[in-house]
């Protein structure tokens, strides 16, 4: 499964430049992609990563990645940015993974 969503990843790199999901044609057209999806994507690894080091998730999600997840959903942030925070944030969770694994003993 990780490594389906890493191929899709890479296939939205590898797609023109003014798509990063095929969702929402006005945002393209207005911020070269679907900033509804990426923050979304985002905001699922921050949350994500909240959840593996705390236990729980906070809502709404805490400044500051509240402002940023605004401001990627206003086209303040580029395409580029929202990809580079979302490979940042899935490190982070299979570094956590690999804790979690290591101190149950799993495989």
């Amino acid at each position: 499964m990780r490594g389906d969503r890493r191929a899709g990843r890479r296939t939205a790199r590898a797609r023109a430049p003014e798509r990063l999901s095929p969702g929402r044609p006005e945002l393209i057209e207005k911020y070269g992609f679907d900033t509804k999806f990426a923050m979304h994507m985002v905001r699922l690894g921050v949350q994500g990563v909240e959840l593996l080091e705390t236990g729980r998730i906070t809502l709404p999600v805490p400044e500051p990645w509240l402002g940023w997840l605004r401001d990627l959903r206003q086209g303040k942030k580029t395409r580029e940015e929202a990809l580079e925070a979302a490979e940042s944030l899935e490190r982070r969770l299979a570094e956590l993974v690999r804790a979690y694994l290591r101190a149950w003993k799993m495989p």
